[in-house]
């Protein structure tokens, strides 16, 4: 899942010009999520700290990208018949 400021990304952020273009993705890979910059002008914060590398998430996790923050959560059994 792609997040930036492009209409091509998944999560679109268009009124916050802090964020690039193309500012950043989540990925599953293995069972597990992890974010990512892509190389942004501005960078990307994982629960206040700059993102160097990718990291691995957890649920409650905040993730900031220019202005705006989002929280990570997941929800088990989702999409799950009872």
């Amino acid at each position: 899942m792609r997040i930036g400021r492009d209409s091509d990304n998944d999560i679109v952020l268009i009124n916050d010009s802090f964020v690039s273009r193309f500012h950043a993705w989540i990925t599953f890979e293995q069972g597990r999520f992890w974010v990512e910059d892509l190389g942004s002008t501005n960078g990307t914060l994982l629960n206040g700290e700059p993102l160097k590398r990718r990291e691995l998430l957890a649920c409650g996790d905040k993730i900031k990208i220019g202005e705006s923050e989002m929280t990570f959560f997941l929800l088990e059994n989702a999409g799950t018949a009872s």
